[in-house]
């Protein structure tokens, strides 16, 4: 097995913090849970979230597969029984993919506490595979990561300007 080139949560910041700018810059107040390497639980970032007043949820994380280090792509989880969520979703998704050219691996429904627990569309947002030597070397990449904050960036504002 492979060491990462990068480990998910300094991956996952990266991606947030130029994902607030781009959102920032297109006039959208953006609330982070976290902007550094403190730990919250599950329970502490939903409360966190649902204090926020927020119109919606952008969890940023990347994926890793034990068994097959081939696994690629990106992948979108949206709250159970949301039509708003689900549209979130796939507005993410379809923009992730085009502007990272990685594989796209669709989005589906979860069972995620921070998607289904929050009070507002959600969706959780796997940026591709850690365990993947190649996709794990683009998740360390500045380039790379700028790619994927502006896919999520564009798929949000195809959500919100509805």
């Amino acid at each position: 097995m492979s060491s990462a080139a990068i480990e998910e949560k300094e991956a996952d910041l990266n991606i947030c913090a130029k994902l607030k700018i781009m959102l920032e810059s297109q006039g959208y107040q953006v609330v982070m849970t976290r902007e550094d390497d403190s730990y919250l639980s599950k329970e502490e970032r939903v409360a966190a979230v649902n204090a926020s007043g927020a119109d919606l949820l952008v969890s940023v994380h990347c994926n890793y597969s034990e068994d097959d280090s081939s696994q690629s792509g990106v992948h979108v989880n949206y709250a159970n029984d949301d039509k708003k969520s689900k549209s979130l979703a796939e507005n993410i998704d379809a923009a992730l993919v085009k502007e990272t050219g990685a594989k796209d691996q669709g989005s589906n429904s979860c069972d995620f506490s921070i998607v289904n627990d929050t009070d507002m569309p959600a969706v959780l947002v796997e940026a591709g595979y850690l365990s993947n030597e190649s996709e794990g070397s683009e998740l360390a990449d500045d380039v790379y990561e700028n790619s994927v904050a502006k896919g999520i960036a564009k798929g949000v504002l195809a959500t919100l300007n509805r």
